[in-house]
């Protein structure tokens, strides 16, 4: 929070709108909990308090306030605290399921017109929970909520292959490109000695701007592969009564299409790091390739059963077909009947006894 904090105080320097007395004023909010429910928006900031407490509970401090809009609950704010509020330096904003069905265009309004922001923070979602409670959750390795959620999220994009790191740009572009429907990632609270924590969970799906429903962790999978949003995963694969960890790195996923169907090719490599079973490369390959294929498959039901795009294929189909794609009334039950055919080419790169060989050499054992 020092680099924060001296940023801030620089940014304020430079422009020579402010003083550092002045800085004292401000309340900085580091992230932004939206909640909807009787008819009336529920507003958490989370506050930074740069004053020099020995007491851990008082190193932030949660306002909330309620209004029939967004405004309104943050003009509410505005007479509970002592001072000025200040969002040019939120790192993330929560949503809750109930205003995210609600639609994200109200929510984010207001965000996108207020020059004090940045608009390149993460966007959550709480999962069977409150956005309130995820800013009052314990974090392990932090004291603060808000860089623990954004750090969470940017680690976890490169182990799971289920998490989605998408940031308030970015998700803007989605809804006004129409490219494909919007996923977001997912936090749920945990409990762990009496303590209720933060935990990363799967993508929430959206009908333009609406949370429709969730996505299995398969079926997340299966939209970031497809969507190139896959940087590296991890995979286990059963044989016989054992298993086979592998790492997967650079997937690539290509679209095309041809009438009514769609060809998804992917191509990509992995390494094994864990085998404790004799099976040979070939079918090793074969079962990781077929393992991202049941991802890709699963992700395919999930967009058709629920009449969405996920993957931009609406996008594809107009560039290629555009007079064809004039005459389709509506392209949500055109989807749902269109074709795919997936292929799937995933080398394995290493053997596991020629890597120990390998090193051993290496190292002179």
């Amino acid at each position: 929070m020092k680099k924060v904090l001296f940023s801030l105080i620089l940014s304020f320097i430079l422009t020579g709108c402010f003083n550092y007395n002045e800085l004292n004023d401000y309340a900085i909010v580091t992230s932004l909990a939206i909640d909807y429910k009787k008819d009336n928006y529920m507003v958490s900031l989370l506050i930074s308090n740069s004053s020099k407490e020995s007491n851990a509970e008082k190193k932030n401090i949660i306002y909330s306030g309620k209004g029939k809009t967004i405004y309104e609950a943050l003009k509410d704010i505005d007479l509970i605290s002592p001072k000025k509020i200040y969002l040019g330096h939120l790192s993330s904003v929560i949503i809750s399921e109930s205003s995210a069905k609600k639609g994200l265009y109200d929510t984010f309004e207001l965000l996108l017109e207020d020059p004090q922001i940045s608009k390149n923070f993460y966007i959550a979602l709480a999962k069977d929970t409150e956005a309130l409670e995820i800013l009052k959750a314990d974090t392990a390795l932090t004291n603060f909520p808000s860089q623990y959620i954004a750090k969470n999220i940017e680690s976890s994009n490169n182990i799971t292959g289920s998490i989605d790191s998408i940031d308030f740009n970015s998700l803007l572009h989605q809804l006004v490109d129409e490219k494909n429907n919007p996923v977001i990632n997912g936090f749920k609270l945990v409990k762990n000695n009496n303590k209720k924590y933060i935990k990363l969970d799967t993508l929430g799906i959206f009908d333009n701007d609406k949370l429709i429903g969730w996505a299995s962790e398969d079926e997340s999978k299966g939209i970031n592969i497809i969507n190139n949003k896959v940087d590296k995963m991890y995979s286990s694969l059963k044989c016989t009564n054992d298993n086979i960890i592998i790492n997967i790195d650079q997937l690539k996923s290509t679209l095309t299409v041809k009438n009514n169907t769609t060809y998804i090719n992917i191509t990509g490599r992995s390494n094994i790091t864990e085998k404790t079973c004799n099976i040979n490369k070939n079918k090793i390959k074969e079962l990781t390739n077929n393992k991202i294929k049941k991802y890709v498959n699963k992700a395919i039901i999930l967009g058709q059963n629920n009449q969405i795009d996920l993957f931009g294929i609406k996008n594809i189909y107009y560039q290629k077909y555009h007079n064809k794609y004039k005459n389709i009334k509506n392209w949500n039950r055109y989807y749902q009947k269109n074709k795919f055919s997936v292929y799937v080419n995933v080398d394995i790169k290493n053997n596991l006894k020629n890597n120990i060989e390998r090193i051993a050499n290496e190292k002179n054992y």
